[in-house]
Order: C-alpha cells, then structure tokens, then sequence
C-alpha cells in the first residue's frame, strides 16, 4: 500500500510480526461418491484444517484455513500407496505448524472422449441449460499435442455443438513442461489449453508462452501470492486464467470464492467440495447457503462481503 503522490514512502513498512502459535487437526472425509482420476479411485482425504495467531505491533490476530491433502492427483512418485503418501504429507504439515510457532476425461481413448463430452453436453441440453459451458481435464493423460489436436478435430467433426460449448482444456499432458516440451499453437487456435499441475513456478512463465499454451489454471492451494502474481502476470500478457479447485472445503472454499471474486477468471470458479465431501461444509450452512449449495449452476457470495479472506465467517 503506497500513500499518493511521486516519491511516496510505503505506508506499511518494517512492521515486525511474530507468530504466536500455530495449530493444525487432520479430519477424515469420505466421498459421498468415487472420484476417477487417471491415477485412480479417490474414496476419501484428510482435511488439514490449521489456525495461526500472530502479533503484529501489538495486535494479536488469528487467521484460519484448510485444506485437503491431495495425495492421489498430486504426487510424483506412484510407487507409495494412498496411507503412505497420507501419513507423509500429516507429518509434514504437523512439522510446519511447528516450524512457525477442475469433467475428466482419460486422455488415452480419443473415441471414448468424444464421445463423453458430447454426452455431457446432451444431457445439460435435456436438462434446460440453454448454453452449457465445458471444461475438460484429462489429468495428464495424453501423450502428447498431437493427441489433443486429433480429440479436437474428432470431437468438432462428431458434434459441432459440443466442441463450440468446450471453453478450454486443462493440463493435458505431464506436469513437467521443460522436460516434456510440446509445441501447442496449433491446438491453440481450437481451444485454450490452460498449464494447471505444470504451474510449479513463477519462472515457467515465459517458457509456458513460448510453447504455445494458452492460459493459466490458477489455484489458491499453491499459495495466495502466487495466485495473485501468476493472475496479474497473465493480464498483462493477454493469457486467459482460471481458478480451479482441489476440492477446498469450508474456509478454503471461501478462500478461492472470494479471490475470484476480485480477479475475475473466466470460469468464476471452480468448487467441488459440496459435489465430494458436502459435510465438510456444514460450519457454515445455512448462513452461507448459496455460497455452498450452487443454484442453476452458480454459486453466490452473499450480499455483505468481510475483508480479508474470509476466515471470520
């Protein structure tokens, strides 16, 4: 925050803040219903729900979050099994609490694919929605560009109406865009393809525009600052962002739900807990109903909005 006028000095500056504690609990959620990833059946997570109070020249302050621990989708290494992976990623969050004191598709049947997503959007026709709007991750599962160009042309010659209602595509293939490096403009002139589990650094940002992608799929999980700068980043290179989800329940939802607010990506936003593990939520029902029961396919911040991040709700 800088005060008016050339030369101004910052009016926040060298404020000292120190932590005062910090606590985190770990809550099982089981799906109502299985979610299928390329990497398998996700029955259920573990909730990191943590509270951190600090002191800030004078004023103590407690802000609050969550998330789940998404080992499943978000792992490099399939040789451990879903326990494993939880119980690592439980000790690491214990350990940093100590310390500071997005419709899937499978990517490898282009015919399955297809015709998945004309399905999808048949029954959202049947269904009253006028103009249904389709984003498809395959969670990596394509081999290559190639692959998606040849989903995209098989899809607009198939059913014209589904491909035209296909807004973008998200992560397509492997995370690791350096060392699996694709030319993507000429999938790029069908549809967006936007880099989600690629987006590991600020840094791959010009590599990601040389390539040819064409947006970013942003999400509040890997940090508010670098949602915020990726965000600010893709205005200012005329890239498209979304803000997708992994599941965020309670605070974290809200987290997500008011940063789209402000910045304004072109899917709204994506929330998938109340579809997954809508108990999760039900601290905040039913004053916060509309924010967490999504209507006529949207979901609604309430009238009066709080600073911040939404953690006094």
């Amino acid at each position: 925050m800088f005060a008016p006028g050339i030369g101004a000095e910052p009016l926040i500056s060298h404020m000292r803040t120190q932590v005062c504690h910090s606590t985190v609990e770990f809550i099982d959620r089981p799906f109502e219903q299985p979610l299928q990833l390329s990497t398998g059946t996700i029955t259920e997570i573990s909730e990191a729900r943590v509270s951190v109070t600090v002191n800030c020249e004078g004023t103590e302050a407690t802000g609050k979050g969550s998330i789940y621990l998404s080992d499943l989708w978000a792992w490099p290494d399939p040789a451990l099994d879903h326990m494993q992976k939880d119980a690592t990623l439980r000790d690491l969050t214990g350990s940093i609490a100590e310390q500071i004191t997005e419709l899937c598709g499978s990517g490898r049947d282009n015919s399955e694919d297809l015709e998945r997503t004309a399905e999808v959007y048949r029954f959202a026709r049947r269904h009253g929605v006028r103009k249904p709007r389709i984003a498809v991750d395959s969670n990596e599962g394509n081999p290559s560009a190639e692959s998606v160009l040849d989903y995209l042309e098989r899809l607009r010659e198939a059913d014209r109406d589904a491909f035209n209602a296909l807004e973008y595509l998200e992560q397509p293939t492997g995370r690791d865009i350096v060392k699996d490096a694709f030319d993507w403009r000429s999938v790029s002139k069908l549809k967006p393809i936007l880099l989600d589990e690629g987006l590991t650094q600020l840094d791959l940002l010009p590599e990601c525009r040389r390539q040819g992608w064409g947006g970013l799929a942003l999400k509040t999980c890997k940090g508010h600052s670098f949602a915020l700068t990726a965000a600010a980043w893709a205005r200012e290179n005329d890239f498209l962002f979304s803000l997708q989800d992994l599941t965020n329940p309670g605070l974290s939802l809200i987290h997500a739900a008011l940063l789209a607010s402000h910045i304004h990506p072109i899917n709204g936003v994506e929330l998938n807990s109340p579809q997954f593990t809508p108990k999760a939520n039900k601290d905040w029902m039913p004053r916060l109903q509309s924010l967490f029961e999504p209507r006529d396919g949207y979901h609604r911040l309430p009238g009066t909005v709080p600073p911040g991040l939404g953690s006094v709700w």
